[in-house]
């Protein structure tokens, strides 16, 4: 089957997916849209991929200047980057920056209190586990008294 050809469909009755390929007769997408009673036509996707929906997206409209160069995303005001002219380099400007959330949420930086009391509290000897965000939480500050 040809990846490019399959449409995927929800049996309602029985609760699994069936592929249709446009190229085989015995599975073609016609014989699942004749019976909409029992088929459902669904998206696939690999259980690691990001899914968004485009009603997620932000709305995007030309400013109204006759600039296009200029316009609104989600009503905040926005310009086009000097050095990102076209869709496909915008897109691998949205991965890197997807890639960097999804990291940071994974990884997140840490509270930069909390890194100088642990500096500071690892010059005197080895660290208890927690101590210094416990400290930052109930306040502590660097020269505080």
């Amino acid at each position: 089957m040809s990846e490019k050809n399959q449409r995927h469909w929800l049996d309602l009755r029985h609760g699994h997916v069936e592929t249709s390929d446009e190229s085989d007769p015995r599975t073609r997408a016609n014989y699942y849209e004749a019976r909409p009673e029992r088929y459902q036509e669904v998206q696939v996707a690999p259980l690691d991929a990001i899914v968004i929906d485009r009603a997620d997206l932000p709305e995007v409209e030309p400013r109204g200047d006759g600039d296009p160069e200029r316009f609104t995303i989600d009503g905040e005001p926005y310009w086009r980057h000097a050095n990102i002219d076209s869709p496909d380099e915008i897109d691998r400007d949205v991965r890197r920056r997807l890639a960097w959330a999804l990291f940071l949420r994974e990884h997140p930086p840490e509270d930069p209190q909390v890194v100088e009391m642990k500096r500071d509290l690892a010059a005197h000897g080895p660290l208890p586990g927690g101590l210094a965000e416990f400290l930052v939480e109930a306040g502590w500050r660097k020269g505080a008294k």
